[in-house]
């Protein structure tokens, strides 16, 4: 099955030959292995893993909103953003959440910005988790 993966500003992934993929749908993590039935779902901010074909270890992306399509030919991934794991700046990352954890809890935020706040929030955890894990 191919994996094809992009957003807007980037192709991540294009069209390669993996063994699984697993995918933070918007009701929970999706593991689509070869043969999966067809399927449509949003994607959730966290970590999407997958694995190449003939290999053992998982490459990792943060992505956030978004959309997953699983075909006959394998699986296409349309995120809003992503991180990459040499993209994480731990010490920034940290900065911004506090920044951003102090802005939901005492700005008088419209429903536009409490939602983009909260969707960077998630973002930038997932980065920092996705940093740490081997």
């Amino acid at each position: 099955m191919k994996l094809t993966l992009l957003t807007p500003e980037k192709k991540i992934v294009m069209s390669q030959e993996v063994e699984e993929v697993l995918v933070p749908g918007h009701n929970g993590e999706l593991d689509i292995l070869p043969g999966h039935a067809p399927l449509m779902t949003l994607l959730s901010t966290g970590i999407l893993r997958w694995k190449l074909k003939g290999s053992i270890e998982f490459h990792k992306i943060v992505v956030s909103w978004g959309y997953c399509e699983v075909n006959p030919e394998g699986v296409i991934v349309l995120a809003e953003t992503s991180v990459l794991p040499e993209e994480v700046q731990v010490e920034a990352f940290k900065s911004e959440i506090k920044t951003l954890e102090t802005k939901l809890g005492v700005e008088d935020l419209n429903n536009e910005q409490w939602n983009e706040s909260q969707r960077r929030l998630s973002e930038l955890k997932s980065s920092l988790e996705m940093g740490f894990q081997k």
